[in-house]
This record gives C-alpha cells, sequence and structure tokens, in this order.
C-alpha cells in the first residue's frame, strides 16, 4: 500500500504548479532537514540516496547566527515552524547558488531540488511562491490522514466482532495497509495529524 501513497505524493510532484516559483533562490541559500547533521551523515555512510545528494550540494553553516545572516527570514520561519529542538537544527547552504539567484550546475542537480517542494509539510520561505499551493494540499491530505485514522479505529473495533480466523487475519492486513499509509504520512512531517 505503500506504493499507492508514493504514487499520491508522485502526482503532487507531477501536478506542482512550477510557474510558482519566484526565483527567489531562498530556499537554496537556507535549508534544513528533519534528520541532525550527525544523522546525515550516518545515513550517507549507509548508502542512503536521499542524505548523499543533500550533503553532495549543501554545506552547513556554521551557526545559526551565520545563517541568519544570509536570511535572518527563512530562519525565522524555519524556527517558528518546526517541532525540532534547537539543538537537533542545522542550516545549509546550496554551494552552486549564484549571485543572481539561479543554480551554477542546473543540468546535474539532483533529484531533490527537482522535486523541490516535495512534501505538503515543506517548510518554503517566506513569501515562496509555493505557499498558498503547498497550504491547500496540506489541507487534502490532512482530510485523507483522518479518513485513514478513522477507518483504523474502525477497523480495530471489526476485529473485536471477527468470527474466525480467516476474517481476523484479513482485518489484520487492512490495519497493517492503514498504518503504513499513516506512518508515510507521518515520515513526511504529519504526525500532529
Amino acid at each position: 500500500m505503500e506504493e499507492k501513497v508514493k504514487k499520491q505524493l508522485l502526482n503532487m510532484i507531477k501536478d506542482r504548479p512550477q510557474e510558482l516559483c519566484k526565483m527567489c533562490g531562498k530556499c537554496c541559500r537556507v535549508a534544513t532537514t528533519k534528520d541532525t547533521y550527525q544523522e546525515l551523515l550516518k545515513k550517507r555512510e549507509n548508502g542512503d540516496s536521499s542524505a548523499i545528494d543533500f550533503l553532495s550540494i549543501f554545506v552547513p553553516f556554521a551557526s545559526i547566527e551565520e545563517a541568519r545572516k544570509e536570511s535572518a527570514e527563512t530562519v525565522d520561519n524555519i524556527l517558528n515552524r518546526t517541532s525540532q529542538k534547537l539543538e537537533d537544527i542545522t542550516f545549509y547552504k546550496c554551494k552552486y547558488i549564484r549571485d543572481d539567484n539561479k543554480c551554477g550546475d542546473y543540468e546535474h542537480r539532483p533529484l531533490l531540488c527537482k522535486l523541490s517542494p516535495f512534501s505538503a509539510w515543506s517548510i518554503v520561505p517566506p513569501n515562496c511562491g509555493f505557499e498558498t499551493w503547498l497550504n491547500e494540499q496540506k489541507e487534502h491530505k490532512i482530510k485523507e490522514i483522518k479518513h485513514q485514522k478513522d477507518n483504523l479505529t474502525e477497523l480495530n473495533e471489526l476485529l473485536t466482532l471477527a468470527q474466525n480466523q480467516h476474517q481476523i487475519d484479513e482485518i489484520n492486513k487492512r490495519i497493517e495497509t492503514t498504518k503504513e499509509i499513516l506512518n508515510f504520512y507521518e515520515k513526511y512531517g504529519a504526525s500532529e495529524w
């Protein structure tokens, strides 16, 4: 079932109105991840392609103050919207962003750049052209998450009424599928829903 959710994510990316990008370069000048820098390094060591891509183009700022010098409004927006602890946040800057806000290695940019913003829970810089669209996507996903949670509740109730092992097995399969969907959304920032 995770394939279904991945397909939905890919459809969101495919349908993303790229023309909304204002080419301000802010998302390249100050970025962060849900993982700590140490976690990213470990993931890269273990061959995680997302960590490898991210760390191949983004370099960490020495401190939050250094990131603020680049874009205080972006740093503050991230700090105000994240649930991460301050000590777990590292800010990064793309080493290919040029003064004109264009990518210095556009033809060879990794998939993560091509797909950004890839989640309805992506935190974008203030006044980003994608803000309204992401909020609409998030509302749609929140409805889906609530629907899946209702499904889980109903399935658990059905489990108590199951009359034979076959019914129990079928309901447990549906419960696992629903949990996979919810875990997938949580992985992309939907934990509060």
